[in-house]
């Protein structure tokens, strides 16, 4: 039987540079995967739309920021994109605060399903509100309003989520075509 090595996010971001990208799942040093160009394609898109609706209503949006969800053994996640809405703005920047950004989205480039459920079960046991996994292929957004709460849209299917993002309404091709 062997025993697992666990880190800290003080111990992650002691690690030299080798181009990778990592996020610690309950201590465990677990390596992102590179994304493929379509993968940052669909994650761009997203975060224009989110920046957009943040000029109008007020927020922060992030891309690939790292977010401590639990102490002893640290979870530290980095989803695709985040983010805060106006009245959430304020705990941003406060070190004792072990939360989830409000909105988690993931797109999916070589996760498992088993790695995805984990992700999801973690932001929601740690304050998100909805968590979005966008499948680049077959373009479908799963749209999680708690870990067992889940719709699928596609193609003209609008995504909207009323309660986190007032006045937000898109179809979900737009995340993944042009025009």
């Amino acid at each position: 039987m062997s025993t697992k090595t666990l880190m800290t996010v003080e111990q992650l971001e002691q690690l030299p540079e080798d181009g990778n990208t990592y996020e610690l799942d309950e201590g465990e040093l677990v390596a992102k995967s590179r994304h493929a160009v379509k993968h940052d394609r669909v994650k761009m898109r997203v975060v224009e739309r989110l920046i957009d609706h943040k000029r109008l209503r007020g927020g922060e949006v992030y891309c690939e920021t790292g977010f401590i969800l639990t102490q002893d053994p640290e979870t530290f996640r980095k989803p695709d994109v985040s983010f805060f809405p106006k009245e959430s703005v304020a705990k941003l920047g406060r070190a004792d605060v072990l939360e989830s950004p409000d909105l988690c989205i993931e797109v999916v480039s070589s996760e498992t399903a088993t790695e995805l459920d984990r992700k999801i079960r973690q932001y929601f046991d740690t304050g998100a509100r909805a968590v979005l996994v966008l499948y680049p292929e077959p373009e479908t957004v799963h749209v999680f309003t708690g870990p067992k709460s889940t719709r699928i849209l596609a193609g003209d299917d609008v995504l909207n989520l009323p309660d986190l993002l007032p006045g937000f309404s898109l179809p979900v091709r737009t995340f993944f075509r042009d025009g």
